[in-house]
C-alpha cells in the first residue's frame, strides 16, 4: 500500500510540475524582432510595398562611409537614442541593421520594448549585405 501511494504522489508531482511550466510558457509575449540573413533581408526589404522605416544604427562616420538605400541614421552610441527612436511611426516595419549585428540586436530589443510592431534585422550587419 504505501508503494501504491508513493506512486501516485510522485506522478501528481510530476503532472504538478509540467502544468505550471505550461503555464508559464504559454503566458510569454513572442517577439517582434526578426533576424534574416543579408540575401533574406534584401529580398523582405525589395518585396515590402508598405510604409517602411529603414534604420542604420551605426555612427554617422559609418553612415557616410556606404549604407542601404533611403536609410535613416540614428546612433545606438549617441546619447538619447530611446527618444529619437519615439519619433518613428512604431506600426511600420523597421528594417534595422549595423555594422556586424550587435549594436542592431540591442536597438531593437530597446524599440520592441518600446512598442514597434515589426522589426527585421540584418544578421551579421552591413558588412554582410
Amino acid at each position: 500500500m504505501r508503494i501504491w501511494f508513493g506512486i501516485i504522489l510522485l506522478v501528481s508531482l510530476i503532472f504538478a510540475c509540467q502544468s505550471k511550466s505550461d503555464q508559464s510558457s504559454s503566458g510569454q509575449k513572442a517577439s517582434v524582432v526578426e533576424k534574416l540573413e543579408a540575401t533574406a533581408f534584401k529580398t523582405a526589404l525589395q518585396a515590402d510595398d508598405s510604409e517602411k522605416i529603414i534604420l542604420d544604427v551605426r555612427t554617422a562616420k559609418e553612415f557616410n562611409s556606404g549604407a542601404i538605400p533611403n536609410s535613416i541614421n540614428i546612433d545606438y552610441l549617441a546619447d538619447g537614442f530611446g527618444e529619437s527612436v519615439d519619433g518613428l511611426d512604431k506600426s511600420n516595419t523597421v528594417y534595422i541593421y549595423c555594422k556586424g549585428g550587435v549594436r542592431s540586436s540591442k536597438a531593437a530589443r530597446i524599440m520592441e520594448d518600446k512598442g514597434f510592431e515589426k522589426i527585421i534585422e540584418l544578421k551579421d550587419g552591413f558588412s554582410s549585405y
